[in-house]
Formats: structure tokens, sequence, C-alpha cells
């Protein structure tokens, strides 16, 4: 009796304890699935120009799995208004924002949030030349405007050479965000491939004219 008694203890030990295993079992497989709920985020282009669009595109699963028709707000980090889109069957999502100004946009959906990307925003500089002759001298003129405006902010005018683009001459934007640079020329015929910039700053990254080709001939003007 007592090794009958004995044996029955054991059994129901071993079923009790394979019983007791299982919902903790569970619990880390729902733990782990857990992990799998995510919202990503990723913009076609890390740096736009003012005025522009960027498209940002990304992904929306729960338990490993994508979700459909889901709402998703694209938006920047630390506001609440933005661009708000649905996912699609396979839990993807296309959204199109338009930055003014560097800052870190971030994907909401319910309780998920995307981690935080940067998006920067290239002023908008444009450029046209002119030159007349001073002093015997062969003057060019640089003039322009930027946009947003910056006000008071340096200007820089660059020659390429084959190092590299080189500072020629340097001005500053007036009031209305414009400028006029002078640059005198070397003396001699020569080619010269030029731009204007405005140099990276907190709230912007570069802003950069579009190159233009100058060509200059000695004797004439």
């Amino acid at each position: 009796m007592v090794r009958r008694a004995l044996v029955i203890v054991l059994f129901t030990a071993l079923v009790l304890g394979g019983a007791a295993h299982g919902p903790v079992r569970d619990a880390h497989a729902a733990a782990r699935l857990g992990t799998t709920d995510q919202l990503t985020i990723l913009p076609d282009l890390r740096t736009v120009r003012f005025g522009k669009a960027v498209t940002v595109r990304g992904l929306l699963t729960r338990g490993g799995a994508p979700v459909g028709g889901a709402p998703v707000l694209v938006h920047r980090l630390g506001t609440t208004t933005g661009t708000a889109v649905v996912t699609d069957a396979q839990g993807r999502y296309t959204a199109a924002v338009r930055p003014r100004s560097n800052a870190r946009w971030v994907a909401s959906s319910g309780d998920l949030e995307s981690k935080a990307t940067l998006i920067r925003v290239a002023p908008r500089v444009t450029l046209s030349l002119s030159h007349r002759k001073k002093a015997k001298r062969l003057v060019e003129y640089f003039r322009g405007s930027v946009a947003p405006r910056h006000a008071g902010s340096s200007m820089k005018v660059q020659r390429w050479t084959r190092s590299g683009w080189r500072v020629v001459a340097s001005g500053r934007l007036d009031a209305r965000s414009r400028y006029t640079i002078a640059w005198v020329l070397p003396r001699g015929s020569a080619t010269y491939r030029l731009r204007v910039i405005l140099p990276a700053h907190e709230d912007h990254a570069r802003g950069t004219s579009l190159p233009v080709t100058l060509q200059v001939v000695a004797g004439r003007g």
C-alpha cells in the first residue's frame, strides 16, 4: 500500500508540475510576440530642399504580423499634428511631408511610436551673374536670394579647383534675404565653375545654388 501511494503521489506531482510549467511557457511566448509589435519610419531623402516634399515609408506589425487598415500619423517629434495615412493590406504606409527646418520625425499608431529619424532642410539659393569693368579690372557680381529668409547670414562664393571648392568672395544677406557679392576676377583668360552657398547652421542644412560656368577671355569684356 505504501508503494502504491508513493507512485500515485509522484504521478500527481508530475502532472501538476507539467500543468504549472505550461502557463509559464505561454507567458514567455506572449512576451516574445509582444516585442515584435513595431512601427518603422524611413524617409526617401535625408536632406530635402526647402519647399519640396519628401516621401516617408514604413511598416506596422503586431505580434510579428502586418496590420492593414490601421491609422498612422507622421509628425515632428514632440508635436501632435502631421500627415495622416492608413496602412495597406501588407501593413505598409506611405506619406508625404514638407519640412521647413531640420527636425526629427516619427510615426505613431495607437500605443506605438517609431524611432525618430532626422530630416534636414537645405535652403533654396538662387544665383545670377553680371560683370563690369572697374579700374581696368573685370568685376563679377553674384546676386540672388535665400528661402526661407536668413537676414544677416553669411554667404560665400566658391570656385571649383583640383582640390575641391574654395571660397573666393563673401557677403551677407540683407533684410529681405537677398545678396550681392563682388569678385575681382584674376587677370587672363580662364574658365571658372562657380556657386554660392549658405553654410549649414542649427536649423538648416547647407544651402547651395546651382553651379554656373563663367568663361573669361582676356582683352574682352
